[in-house]
């Protein structure tokens, strides 16, 4: 569990031995209290990153189109209100 901690702040594990994590899609090799990836975990994690991209851009399109049937809408409200107030 400290290791798991240590590795989330960055630091290192203050005792020497070599170990293995294991979290969900990749696996960090603690030698002598440093912590490496190795290259499959790596390209694990680009992959994770491009996807998270692509999740983050395709939010971001659905935002705007949601911001303008918003706005669109309230116009419509305004309208309707001041054709309610003129009678």
């Amino acid at each position: 569990m400290e290791d798991y901690f240590a590795l989330l702040v960055g630091g290192v594990v203050p005792h020497a031995r070599t170990t293995e994590i294991i979290l969900s899609y990749y696996v960090i090799n603690v030698v002598d209290g440093f912590y490496f990836m190795d290259s499959f975990s790596c390209s694990v994690m680009s992959v994770l990153s491009e996807s998270y991209l692509q999740t983050l851009d395709l939010l971001e399109k659905r935002e705007k189109v949601l911001q303008k049937k918003v706005s669109a809408e309230l116009e419509k409200a305004k309208h309707f209100s001041r054709l309610k107030n003129k009678r």
